[in-house]
């Protein structure tokens, strides 16, 4: 008989701060780094370490304005915990982010002192079992063949993941490509959708790769070669 106590569901607040940003995500069960420095966010910060920790990040869109308080933003986030803060001399602080669920911003609050609004969790749409399966293990495979042996621990890890949508959330945060292409995955509320779109996005970094690795081969190696 299993005694292990089952974890129920999360169930987000349905209100969270906000701290919009213009090139990070935060997936799902992964660690997102960030570098809190403007005074807004340093209160923000302070005021979710009193409470549960808890603070959404979002995405702003293209052509948003400098201040990230007034930028326009997806309505998909990821919501997340604070695990860990570094604080520095200057009063800013280093701090990691475990990222627990998806949410939708329904609405923003307010604006200042920092952004607050009202979320709700975004539901996954169940998908195919063997499609799925089958996906998971063709998304590492090509997550290993672009990134080489230097993420040899962090394939390892992944592979020992056995939920398909739990296994593609990291392999998506862990590409180096435009965030707003990683947003579209991040939105997709079918499983199986999400992790096709995410094979897509993989197919296409690794022929650039191959094709950056051709031409470098290929290029003199001084320019006495030439």
């Amino acid at each position: 008989m299993n005694d292990t106590p089952v974890r129920p569901p999360f169930e987000p607040p349905s209100r969270s701060a906000v701290f919009p940003l213009p090139d990070a995500i935060l997936f799902p069960n992964t660690i997102l780094p960030l570098f809190v420095f403007e005074p807004q966010y340093r209160l923000m910060l302070e005021e979710c370490l009193k409470g549960d920790g808890l603070m959404t990040v979002v995405l702003m869109r293209k052509g948003a304005p400098k201040s990230l308080l007034d930028a326009p933003t997806y309505s998909t986030a990821g919501i997340g915990r604070v695990t860990t803060v570094m604080r520095l001399p200057d009063s800013c602080a280093r701090v990691l982010v475990g990222g627990i669920a998806r949410v939708t911003i329904r609405r923003y609050i307010r604006r200042r002192p920092y952004p607050m609004a009202e979320i709700e969790p975004m539901q996954s749409a169940p998908a195919d079992p063997a499609r799925a399966g089958a996906l998971r293990i063709r998304l590492v495979s090509l997550f290993r063949a672009l990134a080489g042996d230097g993420a040899r621990d962090f394939i390892e890890r992944i592979e020992g993941l056995g939920d398909p949508e739990i296994a593609g959330d990291p392999i998506a945060a862990g590409l180096s490509v435009d965030p707003h292409l990683k947003q579209r995955i991040l939105e997709t509320a079918g499983v199986e959708e999400r992790l096709e779109r995410l094979e897509r996005l993989l197919e296409g970094e690794l022929r650039q790769a191959r094709l950056l690795r051709r031409i470098l081969a290929g290029a003199p190696r001084n320019l006495r070669d030439n």
